[in-house]
């Protein structure tokens, strides 16, 4: 099982209601009529992540759309194991493409380094645990 299913379990685990989309890479997490929609990854090298750019205009455009009631989107890229890893919300992820902490690959997607986000933890948030990533996504404990 993915490091990706397996954090999906862990939140329904923690009572957050998990329903995955047609496109499979993101998901939409809500608690207490809090909702959010995630685009999670593994690292498949320890310390990088792609993300389509593609998924990232998606998603940016379906977080402005009243009918979805959102409270926002994010990434989620776990690292070493499915409770660990980084949070970014939306404009977080919008900025560090703007600030040009992102590389855009000839593939489309946004290369995400940990060496970077390590030093960008105003913008990128690490966690440790389901608990630890419920708080700082703003769904509830």
């Amino acid at each position: 099982m993915s490091l990706v299913d397996q954090f999906k379990e862990f939140l329904e685990e923690a009572g957050v209601k998990v329903r995955t989309s047609s496109q499979g890479k993101y998901f939409r997490a809500t608690k207490d009529g809090i909702a959010l929609v995630i685009l999670a990854h593994e690292s498949t090298k320890v310390g990088w992540w792609g993300i389509l750019k593609s998924q990232v205009d998606e998603l940016k455009k379906d977080a402005e759309k009243p009918e979805y009631n959102l409270n926002g989107w994010g990434a989620v890229l776990l690292h070493k194991g499915p409770r660990m890893g980084y949070w970014i919300k939306g404009e977080n992820v919008l900025e560090l493409i703007r600030l040009g902490l992102v590389s855009l690959s000839g593939q489309g997607q946004y290369l995400f380094a940990d060496k970077v986000l390590e030093k960008k933890s105003g913008l990128a948030s690490y966690f440790f645990s389901v608990k630890g990533f419920l708080k700082l996504s703003g769904l509830p404990e």
